[in-house]
């Protein structure tokens, strides 16, 4: 028998585990992030403990084992990463055109609104837009803006104002309406906008010609719709795509009239419901200092007799 310890067995070629070896904590957690794809940029973590473990597994000299996990991890994690970047990559390039493109439009709309300023306007509608309006309903709608949110001075840039401006409007009602399922015309792209008012935050859709957000060329706005609250708006265009997004929200769609009339008709209900409960108040008031007298003079009859 041989006495060579590398010969016959020995031990020293044999390719399993040695005697007393574990799996890598670092390739089991490589390969359970990796699988936790749908969390954003998590697969950063998995490339990381996939190759971290790679080389402790190498140096180990066989006391680590896991290398079939931590290849996977490691892989999976590479495509998860890059499809996130690119997502992100895309979420970013759709904001900064979001802010630089479409908030300035949106804001000098709004600042032609506050001016009266019925040629700045329509220097911003597109062709079907600015051939379906009148000067009358433009000035209608500039004058409804003016009363339901007083003088707009800003729209807001980052997404948790946007998100304020759409809660803020909503709260301004007691719920919203069921149903909707309106469409709209491939050709318009709504963009919602959260208004900074003298009356606090509004939400706007400003729906632009999506034919004009290419290029080199002027954005322009196909409607204009401002929601009042969960229930109800009103649109630059009397039968335009603001409509439309009206009917999606399953808001009542007004024009600038209509809602000007609405308005007018609820101010003079709250104004009938407060005289109303101050004529009440006053009733229980006489009634209760009639009750007081009557007792007074009963008191007083007692001790005289």
């Amino acid at each position: 028998m041989s006495e060579n310890p590398y010969i016959d067995g020995g031990g020293y070629l044999d390719d399993g585990p040695v005697k007393g070896s574990r799996t890598s904590v670092l390739a089991v957690a490589s390969l359970a992030t990796s699988l936790l794809c749908c969390i954003p940029f998590l697969g950063v973590f998995s490339i990381i403990f996939g190759a971290a473990s790679l080389l402790l597994i190498g140096r180990s000299n066989g006391r680590l084992t896991g290398k079939g996990a931590a290849i996977a991890g490691l892989i999976v994690g590479i495509m998860t990463a890059v499809i996130w970047g690119a997502a992100g990559a895309g979420a970013l390039q759709v904001m900064t055109f979001y802010k630089k493109q479409m908030i300035p439009v949106a804001e000098t709309a709004m600042y032609a609104v506050n001016q009266d300023d019925v040629a700045g306007l329509r220097a911003l509608l597109n062709g079907d837009a600015d051939g379906d309006l009148t000067d009358a309903q433009i000035i209608a709608f500039m004058s409804m803006c003016e009363t339901e949110m007083g003088t707009v001075s800003g729209a807001a840039r980052d997404f948790g104002t946007i998100w304020e401006s759409f809660l803020n409007t909503y709260q301004r009602s007691q719920g919203n309406n069921s149903g909707g399922g309106g469409q709209f015309d491939e050709a318009i792209t709504p963009v919602p906008i959260g208004l900074l008012t003298a009356n606090g935050h509004y939400f706007a859709w400003v729906l632009f010609d999506g034919h004009t957000l290419s290029g080199q060329q002027d954005r322009k706005i196909a409607d204009i719709m401002i929601m009042q609250d969960g229930k109800n708006g009103f649109t630059l265009r009397d039968d335009g795509p603001g409509r439309d997004m009206c009917d999606a929200m399953s808001l009542r769609g007004r024009t600038a009239v209509e809602a000007a009339a609405w308005v007018a008709e609820q101010r003079l209900k709250d104004a009938a419901e407060v005289d109303l409960k101050g004529a009440i108040d006053n009733a229980v008031e006489n009634t209760i200092e009639g009750s007081s007298n009557v007792e007074v003079e009963a008191g007083a009859g007692d001790s005289g007799g």
